[in-house]
């Protein structure tokens, strides 16, 4: 009578042990800062409060207004999504910044990196500038510096402004 018993709770405890471990896997690690974002092209305008979400092949920028999420840009799987509709990088650039950048250029900005491949780019005090100037396509002036990311492209008068 008590091998059954035993049996029953040593099977009941093995289970819930190996249950336990499939529920603990370690999820990819996910960075979240909260920034201040400017974001003004001719077909998107935000200033407000926002975060910056970071975690392996992902990013997400979210803006709040009133307490509520007014933009979310997620770069995932080679496409940027904006609010429900994704699409490529490329399409992304062509359709709300500028057909004539390259298809990294908004993950590069979000993240503080240097753009177009470094070009022009000179070494300051707390990080770099890159002036980059391509007659009737674009006219850029991106500094990263400290915890500030301004791009200024005065051709497409497109401004985003990310301060952590």
């Amino acid at each position: 009578m008590k091998k059954p018993l035993l049996s029953i709770v040593a099977v009941s405890i093995i289970t819930i042990i190996s249950g336990c471990s499939f529920i603990d896997k370690p999820k990819p690690q996910q960075h979240q800062t909260g920034v201040f974002v400017v974001w003004k092209t001719p077909y998107m305008k935000y200033a407000d409060q926002g975060f910056l979400y970071e975690e392996p092949g992902n990013i997400k920028l979210e803006v709040y207004e009133s307490g509520q999420a007014a933009m979310q840009i997620a770069i995932r799987d080679g496409k940027i999504c904006s609010g429900n509709m994704c699409t490529s990088k490329s399409e992304f650039n062509k359709r709300y910044l500028s057909a004539n950048y390259p298809p990294d250029i908004v993950k590069d900005i979000l993240l503080g990196h240097e753009i177009m491949g470094g070009k022009n780019k000179k070494e300051v005090i707390g990080g770099f500038v890159q002036t980059i100037k391509e007659p009737d396509l674009y006219d850029i002036e991106y500094s990263v510096i400290n915890s500030s990311v301004i791009f200024k492209d005065s051709f497409n008068n497109i401004l985003i402004k990310i301060t952590k």
